[in-house]
């Protein structure tokens, strides 16, 4: 079949053939140099790349180490035990001499999946500031790695003032034959007077 201007359809082809191979050694041949000149250079362009970034040194395995337990630590990543603070509460109104009943939504982090929980203190905190040990009434419960709505009670010490009122439960656990410590984030309730 004959084109206008005397082209044919094999002609044409042959001719993008011949283009497309022509495209791709010069690819090839500009990648071959760059790699070449990056090979003889690299020093020269890392140490021009980290000033350009401000980055004179990479960190070693222990400050990554140490940066990922900071950050953990921060986000809570570390925790035994995590409670959702929007669906923990204490019912209230509570008045002084009866016991206090919390509401929590809680689950074993991974960090603590293989740890049972062995006992938990509550620590009663008033306006004094000074944490004093009430009594769980509740049993201790283990808990998996979904949330898990329960419902523990507390004998308070005597002697707290009225007013706001935040519960801690410190818990201890063994996690793989040793002993942990960790604690429930507080939850407050206003202690009504007498």
């Amino acid at each position: 079949m004959n084109l206008p201007y005397g082209l044919s359809v094999s002609s044409i082809a042959s001719k993008l053939r011949d283009i497309t191979i022509i495209i791709l050694t010069s690819w090839t041949i500009a990648f071959g140099i760059v790699t070449v000149v990056f090979e003889a250079k690299k020093d020269v362009i890392r140490d021009s790349a980290r000033d350009f970034l401000g980055v004179n040194e990479l960190a070693t395995k222990q400050q990554t180490d140490e940066i990922i337990k900071t950050l953990n630590q921060i986000t809570g990543a570390d925790r035994i035990l995590y409670r959702d603070p929007v669906f923990s509460y204490v019912k209230e109104p509570v008045t002084p001499d009866e016991p206090v009943t919390a509401r929590y939504l809680v689950k074993r982090n991974s960090h603590g999946a293989s740890c049972l929980a062995k006992t938990a203190i509550p620590l009663f905190t008033d306006e004094r500031n000074i944490p004093l040990p009430g009594t769980l009434l509740s049993p201790i419960r283990q808990f998996g790695t979904d949330l898990t709505p329960v419902e523990a009670t507390f004998l308070p010490p005597d002697g707290l003032f009225p007013g706001r009122v935040c519960i801690t439960v410190a818990v201890t656990y063994r996690c793989g034959g040793e002993d942990a410590f960790d604690q429930l984030d507080p939850i407050c309730y206003v202690l009504q007077s007498s």
